[in-house]
């Protein structure tokens, strides 16, 4: 840190040394009490807003191991001098900006760490409230603990005390309901969820399933549906650091709630050898298929679903396990393929299955977010369900009606027809029991809204774009209901959410807070699993829609960003928003 000429402050205790920090309106200085010896950081600030005092009151009678004491408060005549603990470490700000890799464990004990000092903070009467958590406020010392400092925005807790002076906070790491001048303890809930999410970004570990989950529930827009205390936040995160799941994240396949059911049932009526032997395979298909290495075990889920097959060629489980397997281990078509060989094999037997045909119908109607090769295709899911008859669920009658106007959709295509059908399927998955099927539907229903804008926008009052952010709304909030581990389905509605919200925005549909919700989702969805091309599109449309709500540092941000993804320099998009934010730059110079 840089040098200073050394000076005492008033009442000649102290001795400032040389800076040791700058950040807002704030210089940090290490000191030195002349008396005893002892060294100190003093924070220096020309406080016109009397924070420097309220930041002092509120840590002058605070005693927990994870914040620093505040010893005493001088007054120059022009500043404040905050004299305070020297803590010896590195912020988790300076550690990410060095390029640090934080570890699973790690991210977890920062986690619990920061949940035991807010919790200690939140049970003061009245309550504290930091409500700036960020990287650069967080520091690990050399002995590894964690300390919380720089209390300027943290304020106790009053019902209705609220005011213009409370609306502080780190872009992106502040509640939405903080910049309405309203905070309670689950907007310190939300803002340690926004800072873990950055030390996620800058982990060794790929894949943090189950903690993206905890730390989505933290960051939800309405406080109601967060965590509501930090106490019920760190239980989880402790639950989730003693588990013993917690290096293989499980990938549990969509509908298969319905398998343990059916190998009960099994169990209870097959009770020879050969039944025996049929279950386990189901069962160990069923294993394979729930997790992160399901592909590695290809051939020997092969052989044992057709061995359970020739076993018992007329149960459809076997069937269902192959297709559901093939399905989570991205190879749908495959397993599409393996069935309809199986059932023209066994044709006898197989004549009366329908449930592998109303799966594969919908796999062609609302495609399969863990198989980026398969394509949603009406033409195919209609084939599919023309083998069930007429003793057929209201909700796949609602998506046959809806496919086949697709299928054959041209000039005389029936647009209010069809999106008479898009509210019937809505209402229809409302009332579906399976969470992985209503999530499902929802994301069918929102891409038919979306892929088809301009046609739907003649026929409906409502405007097609924001129909289909609301039923991706809805497919996201089923996120939590889910024991899906699986990244995937967050991944997908993130991103489709955040072009959703970015088309809307860029076209005028409630511009600005759709483009604040599209920066939100592609932030959530910015992650180390996008491809290339996710990343690209991901990073420069949050750029383009910074800049469109005139913010040019965030714009600069994330073209920096945009510049470290290979071949970027000859991406028109990159050339185009580069350009406009150079001009934009220059003119409000």
């Amino acid at each position: 840190m840089s040098s200073i000429r050394e000076r005492m402050l008033p009442g000649g205790k102290y001795r400032l040394i040389r800076v040791i920090g700058r950040g807002g309106t704030a210089v940090v200085y290490l000191a030195k009490d002349v008396h005893l010896g002892k060294q100190w950081a003093v924070k220096e600030v020309e406080d016109h807003t009397n924070m420097i005092k309220r930041e002092a009151e509120l840590l002058k009678d605070l005693d927990h191991p994870g914040l620093p004491r505040v010893v005493d408060l001088i007054w120059d005549g022009t500043k404040y001098y905050l004299i305070m603990d020297y803590l010896q470490g590195k912020s988790l700000g300076q550690m990410v900006r060095k390029g640090y890799c934080f570890s699973g464990d790690e991210i977890l004990s920062i986690g619990i760490a920061l949940c035991d000092i807010l919790g200690y903070l939140h049970t003061r009467k009245p309550a504290i409230l930091y409500r700036d958590l960020k990287p650069d406020n967080v520091m690990i010392t050399k002995d590894g603990q964690v300390k919380l400092v720089d209390f300027g925005i943290a304020r106790t807790y009053f019902e209705g005390c609220e005011s213009e002076e409370e609306r502080y906070g780190t872009k992106g790491y502040a509640a939405p309901e903080q910049y309405l001048g309203k905070s309670d303890v689950r907007t310190d809930v939300y803002g340690l969820a926004a800072l873990l999410q950055v030390l996620v970004c800058h982990s060794s570990v790929k894949k943090h399933g189950k903690l993206q989950r905890i730390l989505r529930k933290c960051m939800r827009k309405d406080p109601e549906r967060r965590y509501q205390s930090v106490w019920k936040l760190q239980s989880a995160l402790e639950q989730l650091s003693t588990s013993k799941e917690r290096e293989r994240q499980i990938r549990f396949l969509p509908a298969l709630v319905l398998v343990p059911v059916l190998l009960f049932c099994i169990n209870g009526i097959i009770r020879e050898a050969e039944g025996q032997i049929y279950v386990r395979s189901v069962e160990q298909v069923c294993r394979y298929a729930v997790t992160d290495f399901a592909a590695q075990h290809h051939e020997e889920v092969l052989d044992l679903c057709r061995n359970a097959i020739c076993m018992f060629p007329e149960r459809e489980e076997a069937y269902l396990a192959l297709l559901r397997y093939e399905s989570a281990a991205g190879y749908t078509e495959e397993g599409i393929s393996s069935v309809a060989y199986y059932q023209k094999l066994y044709e006898k037997e197989t004549k009366e299955h329908v449930r592998a045909a109303e799966e594969i119908g919908e796999l062609y109607f609302v495609g399969n977010v863990l198989d980026r090769k398969f394509s949603v295709n009406y033409r195919k899911a209609l084939e599919a369900w023309e083998k069930l008859g007429e003793g057929i669920s209201e909700e796949i009658k609602t998506q046959k009606s809806i496919a086949q106007l697709l299928s054959e959709k041209g000039q005389e295509t029936n647009w209010q027809e069809i999106a008479g059908k898009l509210k019937d399927l809505e209402a229809c998955t409302q009332s579906v029991e399976e969470t992985e099927r209503r999530y499902e539907l929802y994301l069918a229903a929102a891409g038919i809204y979306l892929t088809y804008e301009r046609e739907l926008k003649a026929v409906i009052d409502d405007q097609p774009l924001l129909c289909g952010i609301r039923l991706l709304e809805c497919a996201e909030e089923l996120l939590d209901e889910m024991d899906d581990d699986s990244h995937a389905r967050e991944m997908t509605v993130w991103i489709r959410l955040g072009d959703a919200c970015f088309l809307s925005g860029m076209t005028g549909l409630n511009r600005e807070e759709s483009l604040q919700k599209a920066i939100w989702y592609y932030g959530l969805a910015n992650t180390e699993e996008l491809s290339v091309s996710g990343k690209r599109r991901v990073v420069l449309n949050t750029a383009d829609a910074y800049l469109e709500l005139g913010d040019l540092a965030g714009t600069e941000q994330f073209l920096a960003l945009a510049e470290q993804i290979p071949g970027i320099e000859s991406d028109l998009n990159y050339t185009s928003i580069r350009k406009k934010y150079e001009e934009t730059k220059e003119n409000k110079h």
